[in-house]
């Protein structure tokens, strides 16, 4: 065999059985092959007079569901309700509670992999005597239903969101963990000071251990 034959032959092959990154967006890593957690997630918004989410935030949101392979961007639905009225800035988890049972809609069906959250947005802040109600921006209180407070975040920003749905999924979590280590005062927090999964929330990146234990959640409505 000539070798300008050869090398043709060599081109065809790569062009054809070698997998390309060319379509890949440029500001993510090329990684072939990877199922994501969740075959779709909706995300159900309810916002208040005083307290909504700024939709670049749920946009960077969905970036980061598809860039940490838990859901493809493709297959996220967003469903924002009517604003509701209140005139509350002190809220104690009962009425907290009594807005989520209210205004929920959508809810997880059992052995799928279909992910429904609920998003709550409140203004004022958290009143709770567990809690220093300055410091929390937010929390998970169980089922996906994430709640956020004005007060503390600018609109929902995405970190704060991100963090939030880690619980909801239950990342940072010992049994992922291999025995490493997790904040002792802050539990289901990670330890890395530049990871989202930390308690003080300034970043969308997830640190190499919470990345690893992606891949070993298994859907919350398959437990």
């Amino acid at each position: 065999m000539d070798m300008p034959l050869l090398k043709y032959l060599l081109f065809l092959f790569f062009l054809v059985c070698v997998p390309s990154c060319a379509n890949v967006r440029p500001d993510y890593v090329c990684i072939k092959d990877q199922d994501t957690v969740y075959d779709s997630v909706i995300i159900e918004i309810q916002p208040t007079e005083k307290c909504d989410v700024h939709s670049d935030s749920i946009k960077a949101l969905i970036d980061c569901l598809d860039r940490y392979s838990i859901v493809d961007r493709d297959n996220v639905k967003i469903v924002r309700r009517t604003r509701i009225m209140t005139a509350r800035d002190s809220w104690p988890s009962d009425k907290i509670k009594n807005l989520v049972v209210r205004h929920r809609r959508i809810f997880d069906l059992k052995d799928d992999r279909n992910l429904r959250l609920f998003m709550l947005f409140l203004p004022g802040n958290y009143n709770s005597v567990n809690d220093d109600r300055d410091s929390v921006a937010a929390f998970h209180r169980g089922r996906g239903e994430i709640v956020v407070f004005r007060n503390r975040t600018a609109l929902g920003n995405t970190e704060v969101l991100l963090h939030e749905i880690g619980h909801a999924l239950g990342l940072v979590d010992r049994d992922h963990r291999d025995g490493s280590p997790i904040n002792e005062k802050r539990p289901q927090h990670c330890n890395n000071k530049k990871c989202t999964m930390f308690w003080i929330v300034n970043t969308t990146e997830l640190c190499e251990l919470c990345v690893r234990d992606i891949s070993k959640l298994i859907p919350r409505n398959s437990r």
